[in-house]
């Protein structure tokens, strides 16, 4: 069966001001947004493969669905800064197996985020 897995990080105005690096592996196929645009990366489409995002500074808002076409399914992140990793995927990471309408965006209020 198919089933989404959506979650999102928001970043605090001071953390937002810098370069990010989007490190994740997502079983099956991950599509990733930043500030609501599509963000193209290899790596999104195979679950074995790591996909890399350069994160612009200012952005504030990282988003990532995955999605399953069978079997286990899970994602694991890692947000960098000047080679020092400053957020992972973990328990503390809010998500949802619906896509709600603009969860992607910023502003969005659906389901409560993880901020840095």
């Amino acid at each position: 069966s198919r089933r989404c897995f959506c979650a999102f990080v928001v970043l605090a105005a001071a953390a937002a001001a810098r370069h990010h690096t989007l490190r994740g592996v997502c079983d099956d196929i991950s599509t990733i947004w930043s500030d609501g645009k599509h963000v193209k990366a290899r790596g999104t489409g195979r679950w074995y493969q790591m996909a890399t995002v350069n994160i612009s500074p200012n952005t504030r808002v990282i988003a990532i669905k995955c999605r399953n076409t069978g079997g286990p399914y899970g994602l694991m992140t890692e947000l960098n800064h000047g080679g020092r990793v400053i957020s992972v995927s973990d328990a503390s990471c809010k998500c949802s197996n619906k896509p709600h309408r603009g969860w992607e965006k910023p502003g969005f209020r659906g389901f409560p985020s993880q901020t840095f």
